[in-house]
């Protein structure tokens, strides 16, 4: 089904799962139907500039991510958004998952669920465990891991890494109820030089052999019909990560108005929507102008970001000359992402009173 097709019709499964193991329109629906709103961040600890660095076992920092899931909780915010690395299972499969055990744990106990994404195009394979590496002044999330990476996406002959890797996980923690949902790949038309559609088809064909209990879902940032440029190459995989996610997930950074337009395109499939990145406030998309948006469509809530560290993502995103991201120079005076200064008061005081009185009405 295309595209274009599927935005007219929704599925008319009654059952709990279509053939290929996808759960039915109609079954998702009843999941979420009663469900608290989930509203929350994409959370990487202050201390780590990237996934190997939060969960590697010489930086693991249990008591750090303690901290500032409090801070999370006393915010109002019921769930978070995480980020794995394969290279940590390769290389010490039990003690990662103990780590990411320990995690849910602490999340579960300020009553947080967590969102677990597997794979993801941005960032550089080039990162590894252990590595001597600080952020690069001036540039936003300037050491972020690819995982599985370029090299493995582009040759089919490695799969079986991945396809091992994401089958483990899914098995250990896939009835694991502090678990929201799996993002299985983030931002797949994101980067084009990864031939991302193929190895995709296998990620979510893995993972509905496996079957977790919890929902599956790739997340878009394109809404190919609202782009003022061509955007035609990621149509497919955009095609197929809607088709085939059992919740249809999707980040916007714009306007509340191209915000709307987004969930309009998205609201035909009649599954529930989570909006698993938003916030840019130099682009005026902010806590004040998204929340009641999402809120009003019932669409789940994830700002990038809970306290300003080493991704440094209080940054824009940095313009490209010849290859090369240009670093900006000076501190910037308005906050891109993220919401609490390293000692975990508001960077915006106002917006933190805002959101509080929000989260209660």
């Amino acid at each position: 089904m295309a595209l274009a097709t599927a935005i007219s019709v929704m599925s008319c499964s009654t059952g709990s799962r279509e053939a290929d193991g996808r759960w039915s329109a109609e079954y998702a629906r009843q999941w979420y139907e009663d469900m608290e709103w989930p509203v929350g961040c994409d959370y990487i600890p202050a201390y780590a500039g990237n996934q190997l660095q939060m969960w590697g076992a010489g930086t693991w920092d249990p008591e750090a991510i303690d901290r500032e899931l409090g801070w999370a909780e006393d915010l109002g915010f019921n769930t978070v958004r995480i980020f794995l690395h394969h290279k940590l299972w390769e290389d010490d499969r039990d003690g990662f998952f103990s780590r990411i055990d320990e995690f849910l744990e602490i999340a579960d106990s300020h009553d947080i669920s967590s969102l677990v994404t597997l794979f993801t195009n941005g960032g550089s394979e080039e990162r590894f465990i252990g590595e001597d590496i600080s952020p690069v002044k001036g540039i936003h999330n300037s050491i972020w891991a690819q995982t599985p990476g370029k090299t493995i996406i582009n040759d089919p002959s490695r799969w079986s890494l991945v396809e091992r890797y994401e089958k483990d996980v899914l098995k250990t923690f896939g009835k694991d109820d502090r678990i929201i949902a799996w993002c299985l790949y983030n931002e797949p038309e994101n980067v084009p030089e990864c031939n991302t559609l193929p190895l995709m088809k296998k990620v979510f064909e893995w993972a509905f052999e496996i079957r977790p209990s919890q929902p599956v879902t790739a997340t878009v940032i394109t809404n190919p019909f609202t782009r003022k440029v061509k955007y035609y190459e990621r149509f497919p995989i955009i095609t197929y990560a809607c088709e085939h996610s059992d919740i249809i997930s999707y980040h916007c950074y714009d306007s509340t108005e191209e915000h709307e337009a987004f969930l309009k395109m998205l609201e035909p499939f009649g599954r529930p929507v989570f909006c698993t990145e938003y916030m840019a406030r130099t682009r005026g998309c902010t806590l004040q102008s998204t929340l009641p948006l999402l809120k009003g469509h019932k669409v789940a809530a994830y700002n990038f970001g809970l306290v300003n560290g080493a991704t440094q993502c209080h940054y824009e995103w940095n313009t490209v000359e010849d290859g090369v991201k240009v670093p900006f120079e000076q501190e910037p005076e308005l906050w891109f992402h993220d919401l609490l200064n390293p000692d975990g008061s508001a960077r915006y005081p106002e917006e933190i009173e805002w959101l509080d009185d929000f989260l209660k009405d």
